[in-house]
């Protein structure tokens, strides 16, 4: 066997979990929902899914999976998350 040196490309998984004040389920839900299309289309983004506890109807929970730590932190500061987090 030649000498192969495989680089192994480590993706990055984020769970995010919040919590809506009972009041402003509907409310938290929307911007939440306006946030999953606009991500999706990132670059970098493998992986990014929204779940709402059923059991449990304050809690929601973002499933994201991200080629590189830098994609990571270009979502973070894209327009999008800094207006949902305004």
């Amino acid at each position: 066997m030649g000498n192969t040196n495989m680089m192994l490309s480590a993706t990055l998984y984020v769970v995010a979990r919040l919590e809506a004040r009972p009041d402003k389920i509907e409310q938290l839900k929307t911007v939440l929902v306006e946030l999953v299309s606009a991500t999706r289309t990132e670059k970098g983004c493998l992986r990014y899914e929204l779940l709402h506890n059923q059991a449990s109807l304050t809690d929601f929970t973002f499933v994201e999976e991200w080629a590189s730590e830098a994609d990571l932190e270009a979502h973070l500061k894209s327009e999008h998350i800094q207006t949902a987090l305004n």
